[in-house]
């Protein structure tokens, strides 16, 4: 669905950019309209808030939001993690209800840069999103606003939609009234989509090779902490670089989940991800000529192509 694909990015772009302080705007160029909602243009009259799109989806049916959700639920705040950035934070639910998504436990870790109360029951409509530098998948709701509290009578509160323009649904009575009942009747629960999936580790050198999209032996010259998983690393020369794709550009800057040092040389294993790359796993995509058992055994598996 080419709504999930726009409304999906957004989601990638909320984590990525909250926490590498990048304007949305500037790299949401490329989506596609969506099949499921109606894209806003001049011939709606609406003024968007300057982190959307054009085409960008209004929610105008329960339906739809139903769809472009990866994770529906209904659960309680619990707690709340930071991770050294004052824009966003974890918030903790623990879950009463899953209507659609998966459910390892009774938690589900949610990305927000929006403050909720500790103790209050929401219901949450949510993208997901997996990135190798993070320890757990983006759980991010829709536009980051699609949050809403349980009243005392079991209606929901629409205080946290701040662009109502983008979800003329919510407003319906039945759904304020009976959002558990909408949800379950709505078709779009059904409609899912395989979800993406980062490789933790590989077993071997051999298997991470086999399944790259490009690898490079790089300097950095600039290596800034973004918070406590993310460091975002200038290139200041790549040596080498290996391509299993053609089409795979060069990175002028590679995210990475530890700490490197300017300066030194390094080997790094990158998968696309949307217009770029990142690491193609979370553990042992990076070598660094200082480890130089690895180092040499990755440089005569490669020098053998």
């Amino acid at each position: 669905m080419n709504g999930v694909k726009n409304m999906k990015f957004w989601g990638v772009c909320f984590i990525v950019l909250l926490a590498f302080m990048v304007f949305l705007t500037g790299c949401s160029e490329s989506l596609n309209s969506s099949e499921n909602g109606e894209m806003v243009d001049s011939g709606y009259g609406i003024s968007l808030n300057a982190s959307y799109k054009e085409d960008a989806t209004v929610y105008k049916t329960i339906d739809q939001m139903t769809a472009d959700a990866d994770y529906i639920f209904k659960g309680t705040l619990s707690r709340t993690e930071t991770f050294e950035d004052p824009l966003c934070w974890y918030e903790i639910y623990t879950v009463t209800e899953m209507y659609k998504g998966e459910l390892n436990d009774r938690e589900i870790r949610l990305t927000s840069s929006t403050p909720h109360h500790i103790g209050d029951e929401h219901y949450v409509f949510a993208t997901v999103e997996e990135m190798a530098v993070y320890p757990y998948p983006c759980i991010t709701p829709i536009y980051n606003q699609a949050v809403f509290k349980v009243e005392d009578d079991g209606s929901i509160s629409l205080e946290y939609i701040v662009d109502k323009q983008m979800f003329p649904a919510v407003y319906d009575d039945h759904f304020i009234k009976k959002p558990a009942q909408c949800i379950i009747k709505s078709p779009g629960i059904l409609k899912t989509r395989q979800l993406p999936k980062v490789v933790d580790e590989y077993p071997d050198i051999s298997a991470m090779e086999a399944d790259f999209d490009l690898i490079v032996k790089v300097v950095f010259k600039e290596i800034e902490k973004c918070n406590k998983y993310v460091w975002r690393c200038s290139v200041q020369e790549i040596e080498e670089c290996y391509k299993h794709e053609q089409e795979v550009p060069l990175p002028k800057t590679i995210f990475v989940n530890r700490e490197l040092v300017a300066g030194e040389e390094y080997i790094v294993f990158l998968k696309k991800f949307y217009d770029g790359t990142e690491i193609s796993a979370r553990e042992g995509a990076i070598i660094s000529r200082s480890d130089s058992a690895m180092w040499n055994e990755v440089m005569n598996l490669l020098q053998a192509k």
